[in-house]
């Protein structure tokens, strides 16, 4: 089996339709990002976090993020929290490891998956003789099946 990737905050499929500098962020190695002025207030910085969250997050309720608040897709994870007070409210956004785990944990499943088809390939193949008329079909096919290495 070959070796799990190595950790990395790229999360390069990431999308944030009429966010680029959020979706570069979450595409980049940088592990938090801050969306910083033209807030009035508190109230305004809760309201972008929950534009941010709201059409991909499990995040349930009204608009505005008024705690942490986890923003999890298929292709990214983080969490987006409103922080500071008049001029200086700002969104911070910090990207979580839930994102690698689901990537590693599909992986594995698939690899499990993979052994499982080879080995009921190979019982199929020493259980059975294969008809003369499906050994001449897969004479003349092209692509190939290892079954004796994992």
């Amino acid at each position: 089996m070959a070796a799990a990737a190595p950790f990395s905050w790229h999360m390069p499929q990431a999308n944030v339709p009429g966010n680029p500098e959020v979706q570069a962020f979450l595409q980049g190695p940088k592990q938090s990002f801050t969306i910083s002025g033209g807030f009035s207030g508190i109230d305004q910085a809760h309201k972008a976090a929950g534009r941010l969250v709201q059409p991909s997050s499990y995040s349930y309720g009204s608009h505005r993020c008024y705690r942490p608040t986890r923003w999890c897709s298929s292709n990214h994870s983080a969490t987006v929290e409103a922080r500071g007070t008049g001029k200086n409210a700002h969104v911070a956004i910090v990207k979580t490891v839930e994102w690698h785990k689901a990537l590693l944990e599909a992986k594995k499943g698939h690899t499990q998956e993979l052994q499982a088809v080879k080995q009921l390939l190979r019982k199929s193949a020493a259980a059975a003789p294969v008809p003369a008329d499906v050994r001449r079909v897969a004479d003349t096919t092209v692509d190939t099946i290892d079954l004796t290495s994992d």
